[in-house]
């Protein structure tokens, strides 16, 4: 493995989501390839970040990164998502919201999210850039295809809570409206900028965003009256043994089904492609 001088340590190494060596995940020196959700992608114009966002952000991911285990989250562990989980970034609504995109590449949520998952089992969503190591470039490519400044540090990294991102990247490629939006509250502020129509909790259907109590945001992916499956980002690894609370992909939670007696969920929207 490449040796960082004066560190002791190893850089440019990656997860490998699915090769094992005596059942122990093993690293790789290069980086997952390219999702193909990106083909054909037009980034956004940029996001004028107000400076007091850029202040609380940088100090919230700053945090974490030297401390993960501070964020530990028990009701985002039992919900799939990674246990060390510190809440989205701030955003006061600084981006855009943008009408359906004529160049998607998927017709539904749902089907998107299908092809994402294919990827996500050969390692493609799998975070990588714990300690200070590459983090996995689609995971970055999503805060660049919203339009989010480079300059700042925490949207370079995929150890910044990524959920609503990856939420909105979903939406834009799936010819829905979208935003330019990393706060996973936002949707439950003001669901008009997506022109999102709430629905009550045991009348969901796949496509629709689902925010959790612990301010994870996600998609339900499979089921109807009351029960579901749900796939995000930022969700617990699902191959293999993970015990890794700072490990973050793309999965499906409640793999047995949610329902509705379980609690947890803060509200549930259905997209709009007007």
């Amino acid at each position: 493995m490449p040796y960082v001088a004066g560190t002791g340590g190893i850089d440019d190494v990656y997860h490998s989501g699915n090769v094992y060596v005596n059942n122990v995940l093993v690293a790789t020196w290069q980086p997952p390839g390219q999702s193909a959700s990106f083909a054909g992608s037009t980034p956004e114009g940029p996001v004028e970040e107000s400076p007091a966002n850029v202040t609380v952000n940088q100090t919230k991911y700053n945090n974490y990164v030297q401390n993960p285990s501070a964020s530990k989250n028990p009701a985002a562990a039992a919900n799939g998502v990674k246990e060390n989980y510190p809440g989205t970034p701030e955003s006061g609504e600084d981006g855009a919201s943008l009408p359906p995109n004529s160049n998607a590449s998927a017709t539904d949520v749902a089907s998107f999210l299908s092809k994402i998952l294919e990827e996500a089992k050969r390692g493609m969503w799998r975070e990588s850039g714990q300690g200070g190591k590459p983090s996995n470039p689609n995971i970055v490519g999503i805060w660049k295809d919203l339009g989010y400044a480079q300059t700042n540090a925490y949207w370079t990294t995929d150890q910044t809570p990524w959920c609503m991102g990856f939420v909105n990247f979903a939406l834009k490629r799936s010819g829905y409206r979208y935003c330019q939006e990393a706060s996973s509250w936002a949707i439950r502020n003001k669901p008009s900028r997506w022109n999102a129509t709430p629905v009550p909790v045991n009348q969901g259907q796949p496509g629709d965003i689902v925010l959790w109590d612990f301010g994870h945001v996600n998609f339900i992916y499979q089921g109807g009256n009351g029960k579901y499956t749900f796939c995000g980002g930022n969700q617990t690894p699902s191959s293999g043994k993970n015990n890794n609370p700072n490990d973050g992909d793309v999965t499906v939670s409640w793999p047995s089904g949610w329902t509705t007696n379980r609690g947890g969920i803060a509200g549930i929207w259905r997209p709009s492609k007007a």
